[in-house]
């Protein structure tokens, strides 16, 4: 989990794969440099731990731009991107082994004070919550960060068929390769030098590359057919196919996008259920 959070980040920020703090700090890239400088000190090897702080003293600029990442006002336009605030409260044990301790415990406080004011995030039935007063969205909205399924891309699953798809094996890799090897040392050849030694050799080199590049071995796939009765009373039919039988069992309440299992009430729920989960956030 801490490499992805450490590769995800890097990702965000462009940097390079090659993980080198001290390139880009000498090419003035302290966003890179420090990105960079987490992720080996994330790998908790004390020499590589002595290689950055070493760096971190040439070039305090580097520590300077992790330490601006911690301002409460960058933590508050990052607080609503899940992975990266989670990326800063990763980081930030890492933060402060290259920071003063004055640096490290403002960057633990803000952050702290910024995690506090982040709001759940949840996800509600649109069709619900469009019958909820103005009043009440807006109490909604003040508990909670609100994600929406709409009634058109959930469904409970009515059945669901599996067939299999068998593709024979080819040898057209070997067989091409081996006439274009021999067509290749032919062509090459005088009547004075053709060896049929030689002709059997290419055409055996031209088989085996060919065989590599385009043989194709026998394949089983599995197509499975969902048939899915939508929240707002449509019935759709949607088929996946893969290496492996797949599929949600018949009664699973799914998402069309994916064919994922979500929780089951999201296809059952009624408005008397819905204002009684959120009671407490949209009561007057």
């Amino acid at each position: 989990m801490k490499y992805l959070l450490i590769v995800f980040a890097l990702l965000i920020q462009g940097c390079s794969s090659t993980h080198d703090p001290r390139s880009s700090a000498e090419n003035k890239r302290w966003d890179n440099a420090y990105d960079n400088a987490i992720f080996i000190l994330a790998k908790n090897k004390k020499d590589d731990a002595d290689r950055i702080i070493a760096l971190t003293k040439e070039y305090p600029e580097i520590v300077n731009y992790g330490y601006a990442t911690f301002s409460e006002e960058n933590l508050k336009n990052w607080a609503d991107k899940d992975n990266m605030i989670a990326y800063q409260k990763y980081s930030l044990e890492y933060f402060c082994i290259i920071s003063s301790e004055k640096q490290c415990e403002t960057a633990t406080d803000n952050l702290d004070a910024v995690v506090k004011t982040i709001k759940k995030k949840i996800t509600v039935l649109k069709d619900l919550y469009q019958k909820l007063t103005p009043k009440e969205q807006e109490k909604l909205s003040d508990a909670y960060r609100l994600s929406f399924y709409k009634s058109s891309e959930i469904g409970i699953v009515t059945d669901r068929q599996v067939r299999t798809i068998n593709s024979p094996g080819s040898n057209a890799g070997a067989e091409i390769g081996g006439a274009v090897g021999a067509a290749t040392y032919i062509n090459k050849a005088t009547p004075s030098s053709y060896s049929m030694k030689s002709d059997l050799g290419n055409t055996a080199a031209g088989a085996l590359v060919g065989a590599l590049l385009l043989n194709k071995n026998p394949t089983t796939q599995y197509v499975t057919t969902h048939t899915i009765k939508l929240r707002n009373g449509e019935v759709i039919t949607l088929e996946e196919v893969a290496n492996k039988p797949t599929g949600e069992g018949i009664g699973t309440c799914v998402r069309k996008a994916v064919i994922a299992a979500i929780d089951q009430s999201y296809c059952t729920m009624t408005m008397d259920e819905f204002r009684l989960k959120y009671s407490e956030e949209i009561k007057s």
